[in-house]
């Protein structure tokens, strides 16, 4: 199904919800108010279930008010709240022995360690809504695997028998919604549109993204779970299977919603506000890391919380050593040819296709130097018919348009951005975590276009590099000609985020085999 193909976001829903291909179901009978709120907010059927039955067991009765309130919204944080009581409650609530026991029996139902240690790989989660977690994940393993440990990377999208209430009402998941919409498209009040949906959809169909990723996790027994999804910060949940969680955050900054950054509802309402979660979560369960120190973010964290968070860099993929004359013989690149590289990420812009498109024939138009311009789309599939009308053979300015680059293509192309090519280029990008991450080690230019509002931290922290500026559509014709004037960055020293991922996991219990140490894998 292409983006233009898209259903409307419309529903007709009554006393059945009629799905995508035609079936008729009925709504699900909760049997209590408390109950289906604690599925809505776990997405763990069983595990609300536990915490319903005990609430009302020790309660006497169905919690109500402030009680109920708390419970439910807690109730995804959980496991790696510690002490449970005074977040649940408030500091002086646990004199109630009721209160005790509540928070004594949601202490076991929450967090239970296996009765042997866990011996598994280390369990790195990524999702399908981009590149970015994906392209992090792969790197988190790699350089995890030359230290000696196993790791396994995991698609939360793809996980075995998750249930998606988006893909069953409308027949298109919520990761196609948001690789189309937003990404392809730059349109997040289109997937607003669909998503507000979900809380009557839940009625029908509730979501179980944790229960199947639990599920899913707990045959490996890893020893430790590390989520390069940061904006989903109920996957903490994940404790529940007695292993620490680390939320890797790979943006240069803190979940914004945290800190009260100003982004799109949509994204506003979907992140979970997360600073009272970092206040009461356990050093011992929760570890969170970050690509880089962020002043306002370490400003507005209580004491508490500073002390789960790490900065230990972005992972990113090895640096490529392939020469770079045989990089231009691979592209077909003319001699003296510079190489303009035009990344639209895996899924889209995110500045939109039209005016992206348009920005390169102006810019083709005003080169004089020989040049290949070479658009990578990805799998923005309108993008790539855009681009296509553009294609150019003829010198001096050529335009090539590609669906795709293998990963170590891409990170060939880099160094012909950078100052160890004899006739540096330019990479033109959308400013991902990801994305940055891997110029900045290449040490290649960019001109970062547009990108989601959360995502310009990540092209401030590169300008302060001196290895990126920034642009608008309309703007980058001429701040790509002044970037090309000037003279390529140096080619930085390999980067230490492996070694600090070793020490970050030793501090977790999670070590290397003895003797293989933490000896820079870049170099």
């Amino acid at each position: 199904m292409t983006s233009e193909e898209l259903p409307p976001p419309r529903l007709r829903i009554g006393a059945t919800l009629r799905t995508a291909d035609g079936r008729e179901l009925q709504p699900v009978r909760w049997r209590s108010a408390l109950q289906k709120e604690l599925t809505l907010a776990t997405e763990d059927p069983s595990y609300a279930d536990a915490l319903a039955a005990l609430a009302h067991e020790v309660l006497g009765a169905e919690p109500e008010g402030a009680v109920a309130d708390r419970l439910v919204a807690l109730a995804a944080y959980l496991p790696v709240i510690d002490p449970i009581a005074p977040a649940l409650f408030g500091e002086t609530a646990s004199c109630d022995p009721r209160i005790r026991d509540l928070c004594a029996g949601l202490s076991r139902v929450t967090y239970t360690r296996p009765p042997t240690a866990a011996s598994g790989p280390v369990a790195v989660i990524h999702s399908d809504h981009g590149g970015g977690t994906r392209t992090a994940a792969q790197a988190l393993v790699a350089a995890l695997g030359e230290l000696g440990q196993a790791a396994q990377a995991v698609d939360v999208s793809a996980v075995p028998g998750r249930v998606d209430p988006l893909r069953v009402a409308f027949g298109v998941g919520e990761h196609v919604l948001w690789n189309k919409l937003v990404a392809d498209r730059g349109d997040p009040d289109a997937l607003q549109a669909y998503t507000q949906h979900l809380p009557r959809i839940s009625d029908f169909v509730p979501g179980n993204t944790l229960a199947a990723l639990r599920a899913f996790l707990a045959p490996m027994r890893p020893r430790v779970i590390v989520s390069c999804v940061s904006g989903y910060p109920k996957l903490v949940q994940l404790a529940q299977l007695g292993v620490p969680v680390v939320i890797c955050h790979t943006d240069f900054q803190l979940n914004p919603k945290l800190i009260g950054r100003q982004i799109h509802p949509y994204f506003a309402t979907s992140f979970a506000n997360g600073l009272s979660l970092l206040d009461r979560a356990s050093p011992r369960r929760l570890a969170v890391w970050l690509a880089s120190r962020d002043p306002e973010a370490e400003a507005a964290l209580s004491p508490a919380a500073r002390a789960l968070v790490r900065v230990v860099g972005h992972p990113a993929a090895r640096v490529s050593k392939t020469p770079p004359e045989q990089i231009r013989g691979a592209l077909g690149l003319h001699p003296g040819e510079r190489l303009i590289l035009v990344g639209m990420g895996l899924d889209g812009s995110g500045v939109g296709a039209d005016a992206l498109c348009e920005a390169v024939r102006r810019l083709a138009a005003r080169l004089t130097a020989s040049a290949l311009i070479l658009v990578v789309t990805g799998r923005a599939s309108r993008g790539h018919r855009l681009f296509r009308d553009l294609e150019s053979p003829v010198h001096p300015v050529r335009i090539r348009v590609v669906s795709r680059l293998t990963p170590g293509a891409w990170r060939d192309a880099l160094v012909l951005c950078s100052g160890r090519d004899a006739h540096p280029g330019l990479c033109i990008a959308k400013p991902g975590g990801a994305t940055i991450a891997e110029v900045m080690a290449a040490g290649a230019r960019m001109l970062g276009v547009g990108g989601f509002t959360w995502e310009r931290v990540n092209l401030d922290h590169a300008i302060a590099a001196g290895v990126a500026a920034a642009a608008s559509p309309e703007e980058l014709p001429e701040a790509a000609l002044a970037l090309l004037d000037r003279p390529p960055p140096p080619v930085p020293p390999p980067p230490d985020w492996p070694a600090r991922i070793a020490e970050a996991l030793h501090d977790l219990n999670v070590t290397p085999e003895a003797g293989q140490g933490t000896a820079n894998l870049f170099s």
